[in-house]
């Protein structure tokens, strides 16, 4: 059996002290599971890394000079749109949080999280599963649904059955393959539906996906149990 290849990562802080201390407490930690491959100060930095470095995850603070977290995440996944970036910042308000969210982010950690979270949340977005800190998700079921999203629409959005089971499943955290093993379906069928839904809410990615079925009660926590 050929050994999994390792986690690409990229990573931007303008804290120079915290950004050199956690890729090498990461590194140390799960040396075959990660490799940096980008140490970016900034925003700007971060996107030009991502094109050269081509990581598979990019893990990048909010606040910094030249270009915030959150622009440069908008544009990564523009350009990018199979890289999954993932926010790592002190700050956890809901504006932030959002910000994030809308500009393409899967996962959110807390700059107090451990390393052991950090790494679940880096093997997760690796397979394009949401992870958000304990904090982050907490504030993120008590937000309201006109907080979180606003769906312009002419006519009511209506889901077949098995859009629904999809994004049940998405809810649950089940990959692609995961679903289409579930379902019976081909993966090119379940990424069909998945196209579907997200062009019908106007979702960026299945972030977007699993709090427009939670606040639409389209799927019940009560399902996910």
């Amino acid at each position: 059996m050929h050994p999994q290849p390792r986690i690409r990562i990229a990573i931007a802080d303008d804290h120079e002290f915290f950004r050199d201390g956690f890729k090498n407490a990461i590194e140390s930690s799960f040396p075959e599971e990660v490799e940096f491959v980008a140490v970016a100060t900034n925003g700007s930095e971060l996107i030009e890394a991502v094109a050269s470095a081509s990581p598979d995850v990019v893990l990048t603070d909010i606040q910094m000079t030249t270009l915030s977290g959150i622009e440069a995440c908008r544009q990564i996944k523009n350009d990018h749109p199979n890289v999954e970036v993932v926010a790592f910042s002190a700050f956890t308000d809901t504006t932030t949080i959002m910000s994030m969210i809308h500009a393409g982010a899967i996962g959110y950690l807390s700059k107090n999280s451990n390393r052991e979270e950090i790494i679940n949340a880096i093997r997760s977005v690796r397979v394009h599963r949401p992870y958000y800190c304990s904090t982050v998700s907490e504030k993120l079921y008590g937000l309201s649904a006109d907080s979180i999203m606003t769906v312009k629409k002419t006519k009511p959005i209506i889901f077949g059955d098995q859009e629904k089971r999809v994004m049940k499943l998405i809810c649950r955290q089940l990959s692609t393959k995961e679903i289409a093993s579930e379902m019976r379906l081909s993966a090119k069928t379940v990424e069909h539906y998945r196209q579907n839904i997200q062009e019908k809410i106007g979702a960026r990615n299945v972030v977007g996906v699993a709090l427009f079925a939670l606040i639409n009660q389209i799927v019940s926590l009560a399902d996910l149990l």
